[in-house]
């Protein structure tokens, strides 16, 4: 029978000093996300980059801001500090990870029209390097590698402030047209029928959008077939990453 240990008394923990404090302040999001319906990708993340919109609380509290803005292609960068510390003393990967996901997916987003909206699918990291607080400031370098009408994807390098590759990601978000807004996609991109793309090597994917995509409905199992050599499961709970 394996011997379980009970919680020491908080009472008997040794003296560690003053805990330190880290304030967050933040604007009403709903701002942000209302803004955004009427502009394309592009003018909503130059409106955050320029401080015409505000930040979403996600970036105040992780610490990180978009200084460079392209069609295709974002630049973020964030400092991170001690209260991002894992228990071995050093950045915890969640930080670099959330970093990737938002500029890999910002990428896709600076591609759509007003209207299109979008959500990760899925996000593959590489650490390569620890992270500390002399690192230095992150930089966050997202970009396109193969945009659609249903599936795009994307990558992301994050760098230390001396230029040495900290982490890389992969990632594929969903588009998701409003009514109305399909035919400025459809401009852009060759017929490939209604629930068909190609992933970066020509290979082809599906990605059905189906009643419950941003609810609680399970997906039925059709959505769950594979076409050669990839097979994508639709995240449903998943959310704009920025």
């Amino acid at each position: 029978m394996t011997e379980v240990e009970q919680a020491a008394d908080p009472a008997d923990a040794p003296d560690w000093g003053a805990p330190r404090t880290k304030i967050v302040q933040w604007h009403d999001p709903m701002i942000t996300a209302s803004a955004g319906s009427g502009l394309s990708g592009l003018e909503f993340l130059r409106a955050i980059r320029d401080g015409r919109l505000p930040a979403p609380p996600i970036a105040v509290l992780m610490g990180f801001h978009p200084v460079e803005v392209g069609e295709g292609y974002v630049v973020f960068e964030g400092t991170p500090d001690e209260s991002v510390y894992n228990p071995i003393g050093m950045v915890h990967g969640g930080y670099v990870c959330t970093l990737a996901d938002t500029v890999a997916a910002c990428a896709v987003h600076t591609t759509l029209p007003a209207g299109v909206g979008y959500t990760s699918i899925d996000l593959n990291v590489s650490y390569t390097r620890r992270i500390t607080t002399e690192s230095g400031t992150l930089r966050a370098v997202g970009s396109i590698v193969k945009p659609g009408r249903r599936v795009a994807f994307c990558k992301a390098e994050i760098l230390d402030q001396g230029g040495k590759v900290v982490a890389t990601a992969t990632s594929s978000c969903l588009i998701m047209p409003q009514a109305g807004a399909a035919g400025a996609l459809d401009q852009a991109e060759d017929d490939k029928g209604p629930d068909e793309e190609q992933g970066p090597g020509g290979e082809q994917v599906r990605a059905a959008v189906y009643p419950g995509a941003l609810g609680d409905e399970d997906p039925p199992a059709s959505a769950k077939a594979p076409i050669n050599a990839i097979h994508l499961v639709v995240g449903y709970a998943g959310s704009v990453v920025y």
